[in-house]
């Protein structure tokens, strides 16, 4: 009789904090650890981007509530992908998965002065299952600027996994390496880096319901948001030393029955997450209404934080950044948190004066005011038009598309077409995200680690510390 182990290894990735889904996730994975448990070992893996800070749960905890949901899902290994690392600071990472009762994998992320990672995160780990002994590697997207602005030195990738290899090749019997750098970049991988087993994915949200076979690598991925748990099977023989047999899936959770204790659990982690966010900003006297498709008082002060932050002459950002107005009254860290939700970051940026007269051309049109978007840290609905600080406005409507701008002007005069400008707006429009006109800038500088509402909450409280100033309107029609 033939001398092997099977092994099952369920994974999940880009969750992003969709906290409803894991009582299913884990009543699933709970279902297949006792339908299998007398004839396999399991392995339990995230590859990353199990936080946002969109919802409520990861913003009130810092991220102590996804540590808590994984312990509970019992995972023996979690990836930090770049919703984790380069939303929360690391004094907050490390407050996070110092609860962790599974090692927390990053090979390429590394502290900057040196070759050294902080003692909370490791590179690999050789981990024995049962009679098999498997090497887990983590790579996350090597996002150089936005790592370096929070404190973080980012590795290549291919490099790092193949010095990684030549480190853990002939101590296990399979190697998996947990990747969150996207489909194409993990097929260049498997091309240029021999020995890989099994490549579990992340990053572009892809869904292989049946793996792909690169390079003698399974390549794997459960889409997003926990609609799927990824399974793969493993048979290895140990008489001639390699799987024999390897397959993999990709199972929906919807319909699968939810883990009480887990669901429990959250709504207790709901309202301790309120609860955190209950403090006050300011005070309104006077409600401050939002509109996608107009300019408002609070779309203004939103474009009037970047410009501040950025230093810039004059400042552009989508009012759908604000998915809800502020009503008179307190005005608390919640509410800033729902009205304007994204991990969005303000950044200067050279255009030509033809690049914002595009934008703002397009910024009048229904067709982008209400185009639905997502990705790139964008985490409201619609796009919205431009709202603008230093800049005024001048336009016809009853033109034509694209010659409605009569002229915008700043301090320093007219916008020239041909004229290069230092300008205030957000990372995703450098992106390709939006008004794709802005995405044709160089960018100066990214200001990490703040986000737009923590941007607005020093704008509202300006505003209130000032009542004497009016609001004056910055798009006039002519």
């Amino acid at each position: 009789m033939a001398d092997r182990s099977r092994l099952i290894i369920l994974h999940t990735n880009d969750i992003h904090s969709r906290f409803e889904q894991m009582p299913r996730i884990a009543g699933l994975m709970n279902r297949i650890r006792r339908e299998a448990a007398a004839e396999s070992e399991f392995l339990t893996v995230d590859c990353g981007d199990h936080m946002d800070r969109a919802f409520i749960e990861t913003e009130g905890t810092r991220g102590m509530a996804n540590v808590e949901m994984m312990n509970r899902m019992r995972l023996d290994a979690a990836l930090i992908g770049n919703n984790e690392g380069l939303t929360l600071s690391i004094p907050e990472l490390e407050r996070a998965y110092r609860q962790a009762h599974f090692p927390v994998l990053c090979a390429n992320l590394r502290l900057p002065g040196g070759n050294r990672q902080p003692d909370w995160l490791l590179p690999w780990q050789i981990r024995q299952v049962g009679r098999l002994t498997v090497a887990l590697i983590g790579v996350t997207v090597a996002y150089g600027e936005f790592y370096r602005l929070m404190g973080w030195e980012i590795k290549d990738p291919v490099e790092t996994v193949s010095r990684v290899l030549e480190q853990v090749r002939g101590r296990a019997h399979v190697v998996v390496l947990l990747s969150h750098l996207g489909l194409a970049q993990d097929r260049l991988l498997v091309e240029k880096v021999p020995g890989i087993d099994i490549l579990l994915g992340g990053h572009t949200h892809h869904l292989l319901e049946q793996p792909e076979k690169e390079c003698g690598t399974l390549i794997c991925a459960a889409g997003k948001f926990g609609t799927h748990v990824g399974r793969v099977d493993l048979t290895y023989d140990f008489e001639l030393g390699r799987p024999v047999e390897l397959s993999g899936c990709c199972l929906p959770v919807a319909g699968e029955g939810e883990d009480p204790a887990i669901a429990s659990a959250l709504a207790r982690i709901r309202r301790e997450s309120e609860e955190r966010l209950t403090r006050p900003v300011t005070v309104l006297t006077e409600p401050l209404p939002v509109r996608p498709d107009r300019e408002t008082q609070l779309g203004n002060l939103l474009a009037d934080a970047v410009r501040r932050e950025t230093g810039a002459a004059f400042a552009l950002v989508n009012a759908g950044q604000l998915v809800g107005g502020l009503e008179a009254g307190v005005v608390t860290e919640g509410r800033l948190h729902q009205i304007c939700p994204s991990p969005i970051h303000a950044c200067l940026a050279s255009l030509t004066g033809a690049d914002l007269l595009q934008a703002l051309e397009e910024s009048l049109l229904p067709e982008n005011i209400g185009r639905f978007i997502y990705g790139y840290g964008f985490r409201g609905t619609t796009l919205g038009m431009l709202c603008v600080s230093g800049l005024t406005v001048f336009y016809d409507q009853t033109a034509s598309p694209y010659h409605r701008i009569v002229r915008a002007e700043s301090s320093e005069g007219p916008l020239e077409p041909e004229r290069i400008y230092s300008v205030g707006t957000i990372d995703m429009f450098m992106f390709g995200l939006g008004y794709l006109s802005l995405a044709k800038g160089m960018v100066i500088r990214y200001f990490l680690p703040s986000f737009l509402r923590e941007l607005l909450a020093g704008e509202l409280k300006n505003a209130v510390d000032s009542p004497e100033d009016v609001w004056q309107k910055r798009w006039i029609p002519v």
